[in-house]
């Protein structure tokens, strides 16, 4: 029986190698579907894919060398608004001890736990609202506006959030003397004036 089951041993050990490729095998008949290719958009520029041929290149070439007459294909489109990147839940923390930590004068200490819940959450505009209103309460206006125009970006479609930040640039503009952009500043939280 054994000098049985070694020669057939290579037989079963092929046959299990065999039917194992098989299950790993996919069907030619299944397509899948093919990644999406990204594409840099560049204004006054026309989006010509990779995979063009060189008659579609010198085209598209020829036509970036003519004088557009048409302002709205050079113009890139509006990104739809997206929602807000969340704050984590270590980074909320650390927001609210830096605001306890400002409200008592420890601008330093505040100042780092904010620095921290940045790098936790460098996404989140929750953050630059806070680093912002930090700056600001010691009428550092640059920093203030910076870190505020930041959390803008990051903002989305969070009116709340956009608005709140954008009143803060708007003092931070009129605490520096500019007017305009203060105003304009206004207008874009939302307030009438």
């Amino acid at each position: 029986m054994r000098a049985l089951w070694s020669k057939s041993l290579p037989w079963y050990s092929l046959l299990a190698t065999v039917l194992f490729l098989s299950g790993c095998a996919t069907d030619p008949r299944v397509s899948l579907p093919a990644a999406p290719r990204a594409e840099v958009v560049v204004p006054g520029k026309s989006a010509t894919p990779s995979s063009a041929s060189d008659s579609q290149r010198a085209a598209a070439s020829k036509q970036e060398s003519a004088p557009s007459r048409d302002k709205a294909r050079d113009t890139p489109k509006t990104v739809p608004a997206t929602a807000p990147v969340a704050v984590s839940p270590a980074a909320e923390q650390l927001i609210a001890q830096a605001v306890f930590a400002r409200q008592n004068g420890a601008m330093d200490q505040s100042r780092r736990q904010l620095e921290q819940a940045q790098r936790i959450s460098p996404k989140a505009p929750q953050v630059y609202l806070a680093l912002a209103e930090h700056y600001a309460s010691a009428s550092d206006w640059g920093r203030a506006e910076q870190f505020a125009l930041k959390g803008v970006s990051f903002a989305g479609g969070d009116h709340g959030m956009r608005s709140a930040l954008w009143k803060l640039i708007a003092q931070s503009r009129e605490a520096r003397g500019d007017n305009k952009g203060a105003k304009e500043a206004w207008r874009k939280a939302g307030v009438t004036g």
